[in-house]
């Protein structure tokens, strides 16, 4: 092999090792804040929705709530923030770690009382002490002597028969029953009067509110 060929081989190696690393991470302006947990971030021409990772924040319609997407919006709302990919859920949001000025602002959440430690996705020792030290100052939603976790909140929403009409979304295919977090979502725009319209349309059903 050439010298010249040799030098394109390792050009090529390189690149191809780096280009994975540096999709993971861009940086982009907050656009919105749709809860206390969730963002959407432009990109490039677009926007990207983006889950924070190892969090979970209380619903819009659980006690604290609106507190905690309040406390979101005034962390990132309309700054530029570093966004570091760390997967793509089911509904094709990003999964990330989301910084501002270097703050992690998923642990700046925990600590705050406005989101609580996903644990059953994340084994951060920084999310839980950030947990623990809320918990012990009775900050945020731990003011409540018995809150209740999002996901279970959740998990006793999904127990109730749904019932129309149904918002299904256009882009992701994904059906929300009245009650849903994201019912009235941007790109929820198709109506249907019951789950087997929906599914016969193609739509499947949200795993976490909706039983067919």
């Amino acid at each position: 092999m050439s010298h010249r060929h040799r030098s394109l081989l390792v050009v090529t190696l390189v690149c191809a090792c780096l280009a994975p690393v540096s999709a993971q991470r861009f940086a982009g302006r907050v656009l919105e804040v749709t809860d206390g947990d969730t963002v959407i971030v432009a990109r490039g021409r677009g926007q990207v929705t983006v889950r924070l990772f190892g969090i979970d924040a209380p619903e819009g319609t659980q006690p604290y709530g609106a507190e905690s997407t309040a406390a979101l919006s005034r962390l990132v709302m309309g700054k530029v923030v570093d966004v570091d990919m760390k997967d793509i859920d089911q509904y094709g949001r990003l999964v990330a770690t989301v910084s501002v000025g270097g703050a992690d602002v998923n642990e700046a959440l925990v600590r705050a009382g406005a989101a609580w430690h996903y644990t059953r996705y994340s084994d951060s020792a920084r999310l839980a002490a950030a947990e623990r030290e809320a918990r012990a100052a009775r900050r945020g939603l731990w003011q409540s002597a018995s809150p209740k976790a999002p996901w279970l909140f959740r998990s006793g929403a999904a127990e109730r028969p749904a019932t129309g009409p149904f918002h299904g979304n256009r882009e992701s295919k994904v059906l929300h029953a009245p009650g849903c977090q994201h019912y009235n979502c941007k790109n929820c725009t198709v109506t249907f009067a019951t789950v087997a319209q929906a599914q016969a349309a193609g739509f499947r059903l949200h795993a976490q509110c909706v039983k067919g």
